[in-house]
């Protein structure tokens, strides 16, 4: 059979294969860099209320109450919800026992409103280490509106508003963070975490415009305020304006929080490889980004991924181990993260293992409908993507033993909705990853670059 009959075929069957892919499953979503509310971003305002209590001599006399502070000074946000549950029922049952005796409330009563804000945002937390959502934010919820007459201030609103969140229910989310909004007594700070979570909404709404709206005038409000910067940075780059982004990621380094900076670090990984046919300068960076990452919060899965990417990038067999083993624990940190499983498939074809890519992408593909990050209104593409790169490995495999030239290979892979990604992200590998030793393949990037000087003018 001719080449030029196998290209038609070939055209004919992407042709179809795209057309079913994208009339897969339902529960599909369209992945970027999303990040999530990070609960422990009112922590700092609550420290006047809280300091007090829980450095009383009386409660520090109660084993339990010392257990709990523990816990959560050692991130054993476990351990942490049972105990914070003791110290609650403790708190509630002596102000039970006040009232009785004596009809005086106001310090037993605020110390059970303390314990419940604490524990609420244990529950939060323990949903960020272990996408425990529903069964989280429920309690916190529960916990924070069960009876009317409570007021927990700006704090509980948060923690609620936060709470609908986390479980897509967007307006009485914006309820929520509105109603603490208008809080007359909040400083300049506090507004501004309002304001940062209210455009987080909108974000994942994809109202990208307000989104924007908000997280400036949190930064306007708050200039320390490091998850509006971050967000505002991310927005820059979903807009196509990395330049304008990376200062804005760069000096969100700032922050002492953590977690936060080790999202940081993975969005300028990421952002890093996002510019064409990216150089080994630029492949060397990511990776020292995505080790910043990891460094920073070595529980943070996507750390892993972007030391992955990054690896798979350089192309070298050397690095083939450490690839395996951070992929490996990127997926113990969270077995629901798609991205893993698809770069474990990339290697895997890399090193001849066509079948075991395919398997792999099906493990993405099942895990994409267990990711409680991605939100339901980026379900429309996520899983036409992987059903395209399976096409497109096969094609890959099919050109390679017909020895196609990168022109031809290119006609083909044009066709598929993700095939020019794909072609540029293999031209940036090392030795051009997949098109290595294919004939045309210096001669397609120089018609690529004068096609973008051409674009520039």
């Amino acid at each position: 059979m001719s080449f030029r009959l196998k290209l038609f075929l070939a055209l004919f069957f992407v042709t179809i294969l795209s057309a079913g892919a994208y009339f897969l499953t339902t529960r599909q979503y369209i992945r970027e860099e999303q990040h999530t509310p990070n609960v422990d971003t009112v922590g700092p305002l609550l420290e006047n209320n809280i300091n007090a209590y829980l450095s009383n001599p009386e409660k520090n006399k109660d084993p339990d109450f010392v257990a709990a502070k523990q816990s959560l000074d050692s991130n054993d946000i476990k351990g942490a919800v049972t105990l914070w549950e003791k110290v609650l029922k403790k708190d509630t049952e002596a102000t039970k026992n006040i009232v009785h005796d004596t009809g005086s409330t106001s310090s037993n009563l605020r110390s059970q409103s303390i314990s419940k804000l604490i524990l609420a945002q244990t529950y939060l937390k323990y949903w960020n280490y272990y996408y425990k959502e529903k069964e989280s934010a429920n309690k916190a919820i529960q916990l924070l509106t069960e009876n009317p007459d409570d007021d927990y201030g700006a704090h509980g609103m948060y923690f609620v508003g936060y709470a609908y969140e986390i479980t897509k229910q967007y307006d009485k989310a914006l309820e929520w963070y509105n109603k603490g909004l208008k809080i007359s007594s909040n400083t300049d700070k506090l507004n501004a975490i309002f304001k940062n979570q209210i455009g987080h909404v909108y974000d994942l709404m994809w109202d990208k415009k307000s989104a924007f709206q908000y997280y400036d005038e949190a930064y306007k409000l708050d200039k320390k305020n490091y998850q509006a910067v971050v967000n505002i940075g991310r927005i820059l780059v979903q807009w196509g304006k990395n330049k304008e982004a990376i200062p804005y990621l760069v000096y969100a380094l700032g922050t002492t929080n953590t977690t936060l900076r080790s999202e940081i670090f993975y969005s300028l990984s990421s952002v890093t490889l996002w510019n064409g046919i990216v150089t080994k300068k630029s492949i060397e960076k990511s990776i020292a980004y995505a080790r910043g990452a990891i460094a920073s919060f070595p529980d943070y899965p996507m750390g892993y991924v972007a030391l992955a990417k990054g690896l798979y990038m350089k192309n070298d067999k050397a690095n083939d181990t450490e690839i395996d083993k951070v992929l490996k624990r990127s997926i113990e940190l969270n077995p629901n993260g798609y991205e893993a499983y698809r770069i474990r498939a990339l290697h895997e074809f890399d090193r001849g293992n066509m079948t075991g890519a395919i398997n792999t992408l099906k493990l993405s593909a099942t895990a994409v409908d267990k990711d409680v990050i991605l939100m339901k209104n980026e379900q429309i593409g996520i899983k036409n993507e992987l059903a395209n790169l399976v096409v497109i490995l096969g094609l890959i495999q099919l050109t390679k033993r017909d020895n196609a030239d990168m022109s031809q290979i290119s006609t083909i892979l044009m066709r598929l909705p993700t095939g020019f990604w794909f072609i540029l992200e293999q031209l940036s590998r090392g030795n051009h990853g997949v098109f290595t030793n294919t004939t045309g393949v210096q001669e397609y990037i120089k018609t690529l670059n004068n096609v973008s000087t051409e674009r520039g003018r």
